[in-house]
């Protein structure tokens, strides 16, 4: 993004970054997925407490900062330190492990959507809230970015996140 090979990118907030714009487009609370074999599975809802000692799959840190830090801060609230066992980019990457019970994740909602097989997703307790948003790089010349932009702040606008 940085070097100018794309014009904008969407992804999660990555907090301040020297060079780039964020806009926040899309707003969604983390939920649990465990394998349905998996002891959680058979809740509604879960507490940040009940995931004391489980081995949790996410993105690195340098890869998703905010996610990251909503993770680790979930579970601080729930009086421990997070055990992360596997780390991948790839939020499907993530589901798709957690299917083969290597672990747990706390992912954002939307993910259930995907609709893998021997996968459970659970409501959190006072879920952390992770945002999406849409950065480019201010100096951007590109005459399609500003239309862009514009369309991503009317859909946040018109409460479509």
């Amino acid at each position: 993004m940085l070097t100018g090979r794309f014009d904008a990118a969407i992804l999660f907030d990555p907090g301040p970054v020297r060079g780039l714009a964020t806009q926040v487009i899309f707003r969604e609370p983390l939920s649990l997925a465990v394998h349905v074999s998996h002891p959680l599975a058979a809740q509604k809802t879960v507490s940040a407490g009940q995931l004391n000692g489980e081995a949790f799959i996410a993105a690195p840190a340098e890869v998703a900062p905010r996610l990251r830090q909503s993770i680790a801060g979930y579970c601080r609230s729930g009086g421990f330190e997070p055990t992360f066992r596997l780390e991948v980019e790839l939020q499907q990457t993530i589901v798709s492990l957690v299917a083969e019970n290597l672990g747990i994740a706390l992912i954002p909602r939307s993910m259930a959507k995907l609709g893998i097989a021997n996968l459970a997703f659970r409501d959190l307790e006072d879920a952390p809230i992770i945002e999406h948003v849409v950065a480019w790089r201010p100096g951007n010349l590109n005459p399609a970015l500003a239309p862009f932009l514009a369309e991503a702040h009317s859909d946040v606008a018109a409460g479509l996140d």
